[in-house]
């Protein structure tokens, strides 16, 4: 526990300071993650049935990334979308050892959507607006903390005062306890980081947000449970002392980033 304390005490103020830089520093970080991520993602999902051409889906996944920076049309997102999934069915047409399956093709072609299609939202996020109606260096920072917050409240609630099983079949340690603490820790710092970083929202938003990210950050966190016991493996890696591989750190901002983005667009608040 005091590992991953620390690991996050270091490692949260780094985030944040590149975020705030923005170009280029956040981009090469994304990609960093997203690349280290596919590849435990390919470890996880082999095991699980996926094809072995990781060749194929770190490329996609670095196209993913670029294209968030550089493109960010839903042509190009579309296209990329169709490579991921045609890829994996001529593999299997093409070398008779593959048998082909629905199981097989949704494992080989999700990886790169789910890691790098979702993690690039970040860089979406971060470039949004004028700083007037949106303030995406600020909404990043705000995403990232509050999907940290969740995370952080989860665990530590859990370890002291869990007792009642959330899903054993999908993750025997998580509790109810710990997963209502994890709501309201999201909750509470939206509202402390909504006037920190003065985003303009009111505090029904601020409440309403911030439970929404704290409870699909939990599902993401969950999502990637599911995978890691199809695989028969407990952590996805273990590049971070503490706390696994990287997958099971930012599993949760996988799915946060891209809730985040879309809603301060669709709504404009």
């Amino acid at each position: 526990m005091i590992v991953r304390t620390l690991v996050g005490f270091v490692g949260i103020p780094i985030i944040v300071g590149i975020v705030w830089q923005g170009f280029p520093l956040l981009p090469l970080l994304v990609m960093f993650a997203s690349l280290w991520g596919i590849k435990e993602f390919n470890r996880l999902a082999q095991k699980a049935g996926a094809l072995d051409i990781a060749p194929f889906t770190l490329l996609l996944t670095f196209l993913f990334v670029v294209n968030s920076q550089f493109s960010n049309n839903n042509y190009s997102t579309i296209a990329l979308f169709g490579i991921c999934l045609a890829i994996p069915i001529i593999s299997c047409v093409l070398d008779p050892k593959n048998k082909i399956s629905l199981r097989t093709v949704f494992l080989t072609a999700i990886g790169p959507i789910y890691v790098g299609f979702l993690l690039s939202h970040s860089i979406l996020l971060r470039e949004l607006g004028d700083g007037i109606l949106y303030q995406g260096r600020e909404w990043l920072i705000y995403t990232i903390l509050v999907t940290f917050s969740t995370d952080t409240g989860a665990y530590f609630a859990g370890r002291a005062l869990g007792k009642h099983k959330l899903l054993v079949a999908v993750s025997p340690n998580k509790t109810w306890e710990g997963a209502a603490a994890g709501l309201l820790c999201a909750m509470a710092a939206s509202y402390g980081l909504c006037l920190m970083l003065d985003i303009p929202i009111t505090l029904l938003e601020q409440t309403v947000l911030g439970g929404l990210i704290g409870i699909f950050g939990q599902m993401g966190d969950l999502l990637e449970s599911c995978l890691k016991r199809i695989a028969h493996v407990k952590d996805s890696g273990s590049i971070l002392p503490g706390h696994g591989g990287l997958l099971d750190r930012i599993d949760s901002l996988i799915v946060t980033l891209p809730l985040t983005y879309y809603i301060v667009i669709t709504t404009q608040i």
